[in-house]
C-alpha cells in the first residue's frame, strides 16, 4: 500500500482537520494514511470511520511525547494499531494533555498581561478551525503554542509562524519559554504494547536517539522511523543498519501539520514499500501468512484482465460462468495450502471431489466469486478463503484484486479493512462473548456451547422467558400463573385458566407498561433503553468501541437482484398458506378469487398467501445488485450495505465474508434444506411470535452445501430476524451460523 504514516490534525498541532486529512491523502493517491496527532487517541475512532467512506485504509496512530531520564532527552515515540479503546495509551497521556493544555493558558495570560492583542477565545477559535460539528464534539480540547501564534499573525504582529517572534517569545529566556514533563519513554512503550499496537521510534535522525535503539528493542520496541524530513542520507543509513541488526520494521512519513509548520505535505514523503502491512499485520502465522497467499493470486487475476476470458457455462446455465482463471487460481491457493497444511481437507468451487466432513481443520475456497463481474465488468468481484475447525470458524478472508482490499475477519479477534479493524455496526458481540465495552450481552450468559442460551433457559442474569414458563433464577415471571396449557393468556386480558393483568396495574390497550413507567399503549420496552428499572444498552448503541446505531428497515440499503426476487415471487405463490378455497395464494398483482386487490407491503390476505417480495425491496431506502455474495456481506460489514439477500449461494460464496460480518456484530442465515434439523442448539422462532421464521442452531455451525440456497445478512441480529420475517415469514427454516 502507498502510505504517508505520520500526519498530524487539529486534534494536536495540525492544520487538517480529520476529516480533511483523509480527502487530502485520497486526493493525493494514497492508499493509507496514520493521524498521528501528539498525546491522544480521540482522533482514532473518526478517521477510520472517513477513511472506510473514502476508501482510504486509516491505521490507527499517536505521537506520544516522552523522555528518557537517563540521557535527559525527548523521545518521540509512534503507536499504531493499537485497539480501541487504548485505555493503557490514554490513562499515560491524560495527565500530559492536561499539563500542556494549562501551559499554554498560562501563556495567554502573561502575552495579555504585557499588552499582546491575545486570548483564550481567540486562540481556541484558531484551534477549532474549520472542524465539522462531530470533530468539534470529539476534540481533544488542548491549546498549543502554535494556536497563539497563528492569533498573532492574524492580528500582523508577524508573518512566519516560527520567525523572530516565535523564538522572542517561546525559546531561550523568553517570557512564555516553559516546558511541560514528558512521560518516561518506557512507560510510553508499554502502554501501546499494553494495548496491542506497534511502538516505532520517531525521527532519530531529528532527536539523535539512535543509541537509545537496542534499549528500547529490549522492551519490546517494533519498529524505527527511516523516511522523514529532517533525515539526511547519513541518517537512513544508519536507520537501515540498525532495522537489520534487529528485525525492525522500516516506517515514514511527511510529519504533515500544513499551515502550522509542514516543510511537507501529506503524502510528499512516503512510508517504504511493505511498511503499512507490516504494521497491521496480525501477528498470527496461519492468517498473516494466508493473507500474503491470498494477494500473491492478483498478478494471475490483472494479467487476465488484459486477454480474453473466454467463459464457459456450468451446466448450460448463463449465471453460472467459469473461466481458466478460476482454475489458476484455485490451483495457486491449493497447492499452497496443500504444500503447507498437509492434514487439512479443503473444499474449493472447481473440485470435482464430493465435500470433506466438517472435522478438523477445514479450507473453504472461492478462486473467483463473481466470475461474471470478473468476464463483463472487470470489477466487484473477489478472491474468498476461510478456515473452519470441526465446523468452528478461525478466520475468513476476501481480497478485491483490482482496488486492492483484504477484508479479515479472525473468530473472537475482530475484523479489519486493509489491516485497520472495522468499527462493530451494532448488535450484541458474537455469541458468547463478554463485551465489556458496551453493548448488550447474550441473554444472562454464556452458554456452554458459547451462545446465547435459549429463551427460557435459566440464567444468573434472568432474561426472557418463554410465555408461561417459570425460572427459578430470574426473569420475568409469568403472567399471574400457568394455565392448565402451560401458556399464558394475552397481554391484558382475563382467562378462565388464570392469568394476572399486566404487571400490577390495568391498562385498556393490554401489555406490560414499558419498565418503570406507565405507558397507556402498553409493550415492554425496547432492550436496553434508560428506564426508572435500568437495563442493558441497546444493541448497537454507540459505545467505547464506537459501534453505531442500529438500522430500521425502511433506512435500510439491501441488496437484491431481479432474478432473486422473482425466486421469492414464486416461492410465495407455491408455499403461501391456502385460501378458504382451498387453494394457493393468488399471484401477486392480481385479483383474487374473492375478487379483492392484491394486500398490502407485506401483509397477508384473509384468504392466505406469503409476502410480496418486489414491494417489500421497494420499501427499502435504496437497492444493489453487485453480483458477489463475499463482497456484498464485507460491504455490509463496512456500513455501505445493511442487507444481504441471494436466492443462489453455496457455502463456498459466503464462508470468509460471513465470519468478517460477525466480527462488526452482523450476522448470515443460510436456509436449511429438507431433513436438515437443528443439534445441541435447539430451534425457535426469530422473535417468538408466529410470523418467525424457524431458526435453528447447529453444532457444527457450518453446513457444507455445494447446491444453491437462499442467505440473508444483516447489519446485525435485530435487522436480520426482521428481514427473515418479511421474506419468509414462517414458510423458512434457516440456520444463524457463523
Amino acid at each position: 500500500m502507498i502510505a504517508d504514516l505520520h500526519v498530524h490534525t487539529t486534534f494536536s498541532d495540525g492544520a487538517h482537520t480529520p476529516s480533511a486529512a483523509i480527502l487530502e491523502a485520497k486526493r493525493r493517491g494514497l492508499d493509507c494514511i496514520a493521524l498521528c496527532d501528539h498525546d491522544t487517541t480521540a482522533t482514532t475512532a473518526l478517521a477510520v470511520d472517513y477513511g472506510l467512506r473514502a476508501g482510504v485504509a486509516t491505521i490507527p496512530g499517536i505521537e506520544i511525547s516522552a523522555y528518557d531520564f537517563d540521557s535527559k532527552r525527548k523521545i518521540h515515540l509512534l503507536g499504531y494499531g493499537y485497539r480501541s479503546p487504548a485505555n493503557a495509551i490514554e490513562a499515560l497521556c491524560t495527565p500530559l494533555r492536561e499539563s500542556r493544555d494549562a501551559m499554554t493558558r498560562e501563556q495567554i495570560r502573561i502575552l495579555r498581561e504585557v499588552g499582546y492583542p491575545v486570548s483564550e477565545d481567540a486562540v481556541r477559535r484558531v484551534a477549532l478551525g474549520r472542524m465539522n460539528e462531530v470533530e468539534r464534539e470529539r476534540w481533544p480540547g488542548v491549546l498549543y503554542k502554535q494556536h497563539i501564534m497563528m492569533v498573532l499573525i492574524r492580528e500582523g504582529l508577524t508573518t512566519a509562524l516560527y520567525g523572530d517572534l516565535y523564538r522572542e517569545l517561546f525559546k531561550g529566556r523568553g517570557i512564555c519559554a516553559r516546558e511541560i514533563t514528558y512521560v518516561d519513554v518506557f512507560d510510553a512503550l508499554a502502554a501501546i504494547k499494553a494495548d496491542g499496537g506497534r511502538a516505532v521510534l520517531a525521527h532519530p535522525g531529528q532527536q539523535d536517539s539512535f543509541d537509545l535503539v537496542e534499549r528500547l528493542v529490549a522492551a519490546g520496541l517494533d519498529g524505527i522511523e527511516l523516511y522523514h524530513e529532517d533525515h539526511a542520507p547519513a541518517h537512513h543509513r544508519r536507520v537501515l543498519e540498525l532495522a537489520h541488526d534487529h528485525g525492525l520494521i522500516l516506517t515514514g512519513g511527511s510529519d504533515a501539520h500544513g499551515d502550522h509548520g509542514s516543510i511537507h505535505a501529506i503524502g510528499d514523503i512516503r512510508a517504504p514499500h511493505g511498511a503499512a502491512e507490516a504494521l497491521t499485520a496480525t501477528g498470527d502465522p496461519d492468517v498473516d501468512w494466508t493473507v500474503d497467499l491470498v494477494r500473491g493470486a492478483r498478478e494471475i487475476v490483472l494479467a487476465a484482465l488484459l486477454e480474453d476470458r473466454d467463459p464457459a457455462r456450468k451446466g448450460g446455465d448463463n449465471r453460472d460462468l467459469v473461466t481458466r482463471y478460476d482454475t489458476a487460481v484455485e490451483r495457486h491457493l491449493v497447492e499452497a495450502i496443500t504444500a503447507r497444511y498437509r492434514e487439512d481437507a479443503i473444499l474449493a468451487e472447481e473440485q470435482e471431489e464430493p465435500p470433506p466432513d466438517a472435522t478438523g481443520a477445514l479450507w473453504i475456497i472461492d478462486p473467483i466469486d463473481g466470475t461474471t463481474n470478473f468476464v463483463t465488468a472487470h470489477r466487484d468481484f473477489a478472491i474468498s478463503v476461510a478456515r473452519y475447525r470441526d465446523g468452528r470458524p478461525e478466520f475468513g478472508v476476501v481480497y478485491d484484486c483490482v482496488t486492492d482490499v483484504v477484508y479479515l475477519g479472525i473468530a473472537g479477534g475482530g475484523a479489519r479493512r486493509n489491516g485497520v479493524p472495522l468499527p462493530r455496526r451494532g448488535g450484541a458481540p458474537p455469541w458468547g462473548e463478554n463485551n465489556a465495552e458496551g453493548g448488550a450481552p447474550a441473554w444472562g450468559e454464556n452458554s456452554a456451547e458459547g451462545g446465547a442460551p435459549a429463551r427460557g433457559e435459566n440464567n444468573a442474569e434472568g432474561g426472557a422467558l418463554l410465555r408461561g414458563e417459570n425460572n427459578a433464577e430470574g426473569g420475568a415471571p409469568p403472567w399471574g400463573e400457568n394455565n392448565a396449557h402451560g401458556g399464558l393468556p394475552p397481554w391484558g386480558e382475563n382467562n378462565a385458566q388464570g392469568g394476572s393483568p399486566p404487571w400490577g396495574e390495568n391498562n385498556a390497550q393490554g401489555g406490560a407498561p414499558p419498565w418503570g413507567e406507565n405507558n397507556a399503549q402498553g409493550g415492554a420496552p425496547p432492550r436496553g433503553e434508560n428506564n426508572a428499572e435500568g437495563g442493558p444498552p441497546a444493541w448497537g448503541e454507540n459505545n467505547a468501541q464506537g459501534s453505531r446505531s442500529p438500522i430500521s428497515r425502511e433506512d435500510a440499503i439491501i441488496e437484491i437482484s431481479v432474478s432473486t426476487v422473482d425466486r421469492l415471487r414464486r416461492r410465495a405463490a407455491s408455499r403461501g398458506e391456502n385460501n378458504a378455497k382451498g387453494g394457493p395464494a393468488p399471484p401477486w398483482g392480481e385479483d383474487n378469487a374473492q375478487g379483492g386487490p392484491a394486500p398490502r407491503r407485506g401483509e397477508k390476505t384473509a384468504q392466505g398467501g406469503g409476502v410480496d417480495p418486489a414491494a417489500l425491496t421497494i420499501a427499502h431506502r435504496a437497492q444493489r445488485a453487485y453480483g458477489c455474495a463475499s463482497l456484498g456481506l464485507c460491504r455490509v460489514a463496512e456500513g455501505s450495505l445493511d442487507i444481504y439477500l441471494s436466492a443462489r449461494i453455496s457455502v463456498w460464496d459466503y464462508a470468509a465474508a460471513a465470519i468478517v460480518l460477525a466480527e462488526t456484530g452482523g450476522a448470515t442465515a443460510v436456509e436449511l434444506a429438507e431433513g436438515e434439523g437443528a443439534g445441541a442448539g435447539g430451534t425457535h422462532r426469530g422473535d417468538g411470535g408466529d410470523g418467525a421464521p424457524l431458526v435453528g442452531r447447529l453444532r457444527p455451525d457450518l453446513i457444507l452445501h455445494r447446491e444453491r440456497r437462499f442467505v440473508v445478512a444483516a447489519a446485525d441480529p435485530k435487522l436480520l430476524t426482521a428481514t427473515l420475517a418479511d421474506y419468509f415469514g414462517d414458510t423458512g427454516r434457516f440456520l444463524v451460523g457463523v
